[in-house]
């Protein structure tokens, strides 16, 4: 029995969907979760060190619920593809609202 080698796939095109996923959710939801922060912050009806400190705090969970749901798409197409469309849709009332809240230092004087 001889064996057909050019028929047989690398092994890397098995693994290339599952490592565009790690990336997208690791690295590809870094964008929409920082805009949802500063969103948040902004839209926040309280002084701007309240606000900001509200979009820090909530950064860190808010990027694993990110990265879960990025994990949970089917392919790394769909998971780079929510990430962008994400981003765009954050963006945009993020650049309406003038960026994050300017906060005034305790060195001003």
């Amino acid at each position: 029995m001889k064996r057909d080698w050019k028929k047989r796939e690398p092994a890397w095109n098995g693994r290339r969907d599952t490592v565009f996923r790690i990336l997208a959710a690791t690295l590809g939801s870094l964008i929409p979760t920082t805009l949802a922060c500063v969103l948040l912050a902004r839209i926040l009806p309280t002084s701007p060190e309240v606000a900001t400190t509200v979009g820090v705090l909530l950064f860190l969970p808010l990027w694993v619920f990110a990265m879960a749901v990025v994990l949970l798409l089917p392919s790394a197409k769909r998971a780079w593809m929510w990430c962008l469309l994400a981003s765009l849709g954050l963006g945009g009332p993020v650049l309406l609202l003038g960026g994050m809240p300017d906060v005034p230092s305790e060195t001003t004087p």
